[in-house]
This record gives C-alpha cells, structure tokens and sequence, in this order.
C-alpha cells in the first residue's frame, strides 16, 4: 500500500501536490482549533 501511495504521490503533478499540501494544511488546522482551545481552558481553570 505505501508503494503505491508513493508512486502516486512521486507520479503527481506539481498541482496535486499543492492540492495535497493544501488540503493537508486544513486539515490540521481543524485538529489544532479544539486541541488550543482545550488547552487554554484547562490553563485558564487551573491557574485560577
């Protein structure tokens, strides 16, 4: 499986690479909103 993904990936153009940079990038910042948010409520609660 990996073999192939990376041949797909090493095949790509240099457009799907940014759309597979880009979408990368959205996805992390949807998973690091909450996890920031969590923290700064748990430093918030505990620093009171």
């Amino acid at each position: 499986m990996l073999r192939i993904a990376s041949s797909m990936y090493f095949g790509a153009t240099q457009r799907e690479k940014l759309t597979v940079y880009k979408e990368f990038a959205v996805e992390a910042v949807v998973w690091l909103i909450p996890v920031v948010v969590l923290l700064g409520l748990a430093f918030m609660i505990t620093a009171t």
